[in-house]
């Protein structure tokens, strides 16, 4: 089972935390792939005064968890009470708190998206789209189209749903209306056409 380690990097010369993060790989692969990412400014300019200097961030594990969601979590919650003690982070700042908040207080960060924000100011898929670096793209299917309809999962399902929601790049109800159509699509074709004429209207 793949595990998450919730991250400190601190600053050599004082020893303070200045930025928290997360991870599925091990801490010195993350530590390298910190060089070169440049999403955060403030963190990346830190990292390579810290370079010319000879130096580079410590890191360390602070906390892990065994999903997804569950280390978004805490490193949320560890990200506030590193703020509320007064520590100089790094991190930009989240535009909602994201996991189990309930109800967002912002649109994605991403032009034309729509969608709620969840976490650091962007939805779900363009937020992984962030994560693995280069442009952003528009998701494959615009939010508000057709009629809404709940589902209530199990929390295991609901964690599992994420997991691969955020492996294929988009959001957890992007991932289940794809799931729920292509299993419309795979049904008798009397079904299909019900579908494809109420999708005209």
């Amino acid at each position: 089972m793949r595990r998450w380690s919730i991250y400190g990097l601190s600053d050599p010369r004082t020893g303070e935390v200045r930025y928290i993060g997360r991870t599925s790989g091990e801490l010195a692969r993350r530590l390298q792939a910190l060089r070169s990412e440049t999403c955060n400014a403030r963190r990346r300019e830190w990292i390579l005064e810290l370079r010319a200097a000879g130096l580079v961030p410590g890191i360390a594990e602070l906390a892990s968890a065994e999903t997804w969601p569950g280390a978004q979590a805490v490193e949320q919650d560890m990200i506030e009470a590193a703020r509320k003690k007064g520590w100089p982070l790094l991190n930009a700042p989240w535009r909602n708190v994201g996991v189990g908040s309930g109800a967002p207080t912002d649109r994605c960060g991403f032009r034309g998206c729509g969608r709620d924000a969840l976490v650091a100011g962007y939805c779900s898929a363009h937020y992984q789209q962030r994560r693995r670096g280069g442009s952003l793209r528009p998701t494959r299917t615009a939010p508000g189209s057709g009629d809404r309809i709940t589902v209530r999962l199990p929390r295991a399902a609901r964690e599992a749903v994420a997991v691969l929601a955020a492996s294929a790049g988009v959001d957890s109800s992007t991932w289940i209306r794809d799931l729920v159509e292509a299993r419309i699509a795979s049904q008798a074709p009397d079904t299909q056409q019900l579908f494809d004429a109420k999708n005209k209207t």
